[in-house]
């Protein structure tokens, strides 16, 4: 994936569809994840990401884990001294 893709500068966008074809166009036209798609009975490799991969559910579940790690740690008592 590009760079621009992956880097968020602090601001995390909500990318349109327009903008993942964008994107993910090199790496879709490749051959080997033409058949990565297919296998998956998928459309796009972006929906392979998304769909198979790393599903919302996982990805909730893996925020929920680092900021319970991260409350016990005390890195987010916000406002505490």
């Amino acid at each position: 994936m590009p760079l621009e893709a992956i880097r968020h500068d602090e601001t995390y966008l909500d990318y349109t569809r327009a903008r993942i074809d964008e994107l993910y166009a090199e790496k879709e036209s490749l051959a080997v994840n033409q058949e990565f798609v297919r296998m998956n009975q998928k459309e796009t490799l972006a929906q392979v990401f998304t769909d198979c991969r790393y599903t919302r559910k996982d990805n909730e579940a893996m925020s929920e884990g680092l900021c319970e790690a991260l409350r016990r740690q005390g890195f987010l008592n916000v406002g505490k001294k």
